[in-house]
């Protein structure tokens, strides 16, 4: 998502350096105070980004528990479709800025 967002108003931070959110293992969002989890907080990542991404915004037609579902199968196999590293991404000088501690 960060190399994606060409406004550069997305930042990350782990999950485990904030232990009131690790309840979620899942991706949180925060907007205004407010905190977006699992599929909302997705498509609404995607919708900030802009370009060709808002158009999952669409997604929202559907019933949330339907998009939560699709969420964790999807989470459940991702590292089975797309691999697992046993280290973290090292950032680049440019994305590293953007992400909190």
């Amino acid at each position: 998502m960060l190399k994606h967002d060409r406004k550069k108003e997305i930042y990350f931070m782990p999950l485990q350096l904030c232990p009131e959110l690790e309840k979620y293992n899942s991706i949180v969002l925060k907007i205004n105070g407010s905190y977006l989890i699992k599929s909302d907080a997705l498509l609404r990542l995607c919708y900030q980004i802009g370009g060709w991404w808002k158009l999952s915004f669409v997604f929202y037609l559907l019933p949330k528990f339907i998009r939560d579902k699709a969420y964790d199968f999807i989470a459940f196999r991702r590292y089975k479709w797309f691999g697992k590293t046993d280290k973290c991404k090292i950032l680049s000088k440019e994305l590293n800025p953007r992400l909190l501690s």
